[in-house]
């Protein structure tokens, strides 16, 4: 069983993707936002950061990786 679709990288901001397999497929499905939970500086451009959220995933969580207790 599938709980929710966690749509990540360029393709996810196809505009309507979420909405298209929320329909298709009656599976909740989201937009990943790595910076949901951080606090961004001000110098940030915050819309810039917004349009391309979901391809900076990846970025993050390897920018993140040396913050954690477990290391792989």
């Amino acid at each position: 069983q599938v709980d929710y679709i966690v749509l990540s990288g360029g393709t996810a901001m196809i505009e309507g993707l979420d909405r298209l397999l929320i329909d298709e497929l009656g599976i909740h499905t989201v937009v990943v936002d790595p910076f949901a939970s951080m606090e961004i500086g001000s110098k940030v451009d915050q819309e810039l950061m917004q349009k391309h959220k979901a391809q900076f995933a990846v970025a993050a969580g390897l920018a993140l990786r040396s913050f954690s207790a477990c290391h792989i």
